[in-house]
């Protein structure tokens, strides 16, 4: 009787670790927001605020 129960007790704990361990099919990214530190693109030309809504457009 008492093998029995542990090897029921053991089933179960199997089960709930490999709920555990399962991850989301679809996990979805989340999309980082374009920050700049200053005014200016790495090419020396200023950002203008036409320029970050596209590029915020592009990324959703």
């Amino acid at each position: 009787m008492d093998e029995r129960l542990l090897n029921i007790l053991n089933e179960e704990t199997a089960k709930e670790k490999s709920k555990k361990k399962k991850k989301p099919i679809f996990e979805l990214r989340k999309e980082k927001s374009i920050m700049y530190y200053s005014g200016w693109h790495k090419d020396d030309k200023p950002v203008t605020k036409e320029e970050k809504s596209e590029k915020q457009t592009k990324l959703k």
